[in-house]
């Protein structure tokens, strides 16, 4: 409840729409617009796995923004705070510790769960498009996976080299918050949290497996 009495009805979800110009025309898109392989074609396994990752972002972010927002419009329809009853003001009690804990989760849990998916998917990824290029090759090693394919695909002239975005949205964040959510460490969890934004994070990767994409059309493959 702000000084004059009323409930705050901010919201807090991560994702917000982008300008984008395509055929001339500017229009807004969301991180659902994002396509990164065709379908059909050699990745499309992976473009399907994309679209989950995308669709499920989505709706974890909806979700504690949709049950905060219903409770803090139920407590809108509360009577003035110094003419609640005492079962009212138990309820309103009760309403700000839930939408405390509903904010916290959506603060750490949400945001880094959210941002831990990109993560999975882009090693995921990565891993496929090794063996499209390598099918002979050697195996993945469990230790260093990610070094080894990136030092693979460089050498096949596919690796897409990082970008300013790809390094400032995505890949500076990816040790800290991996790190400080599987140790919980919430409060430097919280620090690099309020450093990342989840449209950037998104399309960085999305960029970066575009251009990926280029390289492998040099080469011939259908993706």
């Amino acid at each position: 409840m702000d000084d004059k009495g009323n409930w705050r009805l901010n919201s807090v979800m991560h994702f917000r729409p982008f300008p984008s110009e395509r055929l001339g025309i500017v229009s807004d898109m969301t991180i659902d617009d994002l396509v990164l392989f065709s379908d059909p074609g050699l990745l499309e396994k992976v473009e399907c796995a994309w679209t989950v990752v995308k669709k499920y972002s989505l709706m974890v972010d909806r979700t504690p923004d949709q049950a905060i927002q219903a409770v803090k419009e139920h407590l809108k329809t509360l009577p003035p705070e110094k003419i609640l009853s005492e079962d009212d003001l138990d309820f309103a009690w009760l309403a700000e510790l839930e939408l405390q804990a509903l904010s916290d989760s959506n603060s750490y849990l949400v945001k880094s769960m959210i941002f831990l998916q990109l993560v999975a998917f882009s090693e995921h990824a990565h891993k496929e498009i090794y063996k499209l290029v390598r099918p002979h090759g050697p195996s993945i090693p469990k230790r260093g996976a990610f070094g080894f394919i990136r030092d693979e695909l460089k050498r096949e002239a596919i690796w897409a080299e990082d970008s300013q975005s790809y390094k400032e949205n995505f890949s500076d964040h990816l040790d800290p918050i991996r790190n400080n959510f599987a140790h919980g460490d919430w409060a430097s969890l919280a620090a690099n949290l309020q450093r990342l934004d989840l449209t950037q994070a998104f399309l960085a990767v999305a960029e970066h497996f575009c251009q990926i994409k280029a390289n492998l059309a040099r080469r011939g493959f259908d993706v």
